[in-house]
């Protein structure tokens, strides 16, 4: 009983013991240098620690992976006082060894002195450049330039075009190359959306960009930001405005060669000055792009507002060879007729996210008695991989209406499984589908029904 006891006791010691460095990784996996420069103290925080719970003497240095250095400005970073103070004595155990990121984070504003940007030309090897809000852009510019080489995360905030030269040139003949960069966000604040910036010519900076998000504005009179990258584009994010400019049709950014194939592309909201802009062109403009996107992307989401007729036309009007996997208009609202016509014209369509904006009139012309019947014989199958209808969570819908929906596609979609809704809704539209399927005119298809009811474990 003893020998039978100890290895009890093994065991629970043992599963005590993974648990306890389970949490212990978790919790130690970050950790926080604040820097105060005035008094040249550093103080070490573990920001996940339990508030109350005191320190234990456990080597958490050892378990961090991520280090945040906090510091009020740059050139309390980078004349001497921090390394001064972190080489003390009473700093002496301050290591981590596991060590693989290191976050610089300045709370106050970068001052402009002519002084501070020489410490920006004493730092090189840098991965990730975030530039905050509030921030002034230039040093940054010159800090991204100088870490060219390394960087492989960037977001900055460029102000004006002399801001994207300096990322660029810096004041030099040759160009910066940033051949490690795959991720770059560019955020701009002009509110008017009107400034274009010169064409730059024979220049392909970002040759290995995976990621690239645009906010705000679209300056570019060039493809520059595509170049030489086709192969390695993932994922993109544009503002309306670079679709109404035809940014991507009139450089042909989406039809060349080693444009294959990219996981997601993201259209931003139409402003008022760029639905002016669209009324005094023709719809093919948009027709073309979204084309394009179609034939690239697994993934589109199109935020369009009033852009209504020429985003659902290009949609409708979908090219043969679209690969598309899942889309996103969720602030348009679609009648069943409509999402029905998407639905069939992309084949390789598994999710659509929109809002429900009743039957259509095509359907609700049909009489009630021959409807199911009618819809049945004229689209069965309408799509076989088609599972799954999203339904924006803000959106002002009934239950019942998202029902309705719903089951009619799940009458002609033989693999539609599944609808995700607010979860406020969940048992309402649960209740519907039920008391409907017992309905005498849709027993026939009550086990497809039945299945929209249950979250499927796929989602």
């Amino acid at each position: 009983m003893s020998t039978i006891s100890q290895r009890l006791n093994f065991i629970r010691y043992s599963v005590s013991e993974c648990w306890r460095m389970a949490a212990l990784t978790s919790i130690c996996d970050n950790c926080i240098l604040a820097f105060d420069y005035s008094t040249k103290a550093v103080e070490v925080k573990f920001p996940a620690w339990p508030a109350g719970v005191p320190y234990l003497r456990v080597r958490k240095n050892s378990l961090v992976k991520r280090v945040f250095v906090s510091v009020p400005l740059w050139k309390d970073m980078c004349d001497g006082g921090f390394c001064e103070a972190i080489n003390r004595p009473q700093y002496e155990g301050v290591v981590f060894p596991a060590a693989n990121t290191l976050v610089l984070n300045l709370s106050k504003a970068v001052e402009q002195a002519p002084t501070h940007a020489l410490y920006i030309s004493l730092v090189t090897g840098l991965t990730s450049i975030t530039q905050g809000s509030g921030m002034g852009c230039s040093l940054f510019a010159k800090l991204a330039y100088h870490n060219s080489g390394t960087l492989k995360e960037l977001s900055i905030r460029p102000v004006t075009e002399a801001d994207w030269l300096v990322i660029l040139y810096n004041g030099k003949e040759t160009p910066a190359v940033f051949d490690s960069l795959t991720s770059l966000v560019l955020k701009f604040t002009d509110p008017s959306r009107t400034s274009t910036w010169t064409a730059i010519k024979d220049v392909e900076p970002f040759p290995v960009l995976s990621t690239l998000k645009v906010n705000g504005g679209y300056p570019f009179n060039d493809d520059l930001l595509f170049r030489g990258n086709g192969a390695m584009m993932q994922h993109l994010r544009l503002p309306f405005c670079a679709i109404a400019i035809n940014a991507l049709g009139r450089f042909g950014v989406l039809k060349r060669g080693s444009v294959t194939r990219m996981n997601s592309i993201r259209i931003g909201v139409a402003t008022n000055i760029d639905k002016a802009h669209l009324a005094r062109r023709a719809d093919k403009l948009i027709e073309y792009q979204v084309h394009c996107m179609l034939e690239v992307a697994l993934a589109l989401h199109l935020s369009n507002d009033a852009t209504d007729k020429p985003v659902y036309g290009a949609v409708k009007a979908a090219p043969s060879t679209a690969i598309l996997h899942n889309l996103e208009l969720g602030s348009l609202p679609f009648s069943t007729a409509r999402m029905t016509s998407i639905i069939s014209r992309l084949p390789s369509l598994v999710s659509f996210t929109c809002k429900i904006g009743g039957l259509g009139a095509s359907i609700e012309s049909i009489p009630a008695s021959d409807c199911l019947s009618t819809l049945r014989a004229k689209h069965y199958p309408l799509s076989s991989n088609f599972r799954k209808l999203c339904v924006p969570y803000t959106a002002n819908v009934l239950a019942d209406q998202i029902a309705e929906a719903a089951m009619l596609i799940a009458v002609l979609c033989p693999n539609f499984v599944h609808v995700d809704i607010s979860p406020k809704l969940r048992d309402e539209f649960s209740r519907e589908i039920a008391w409907v399927s017992c309905n005498r005119s849709f027993q026939p298809y009550a086990e497809s029904l039945r299945r929209l009811i249950y979250m499927d474990p796929d989602y």
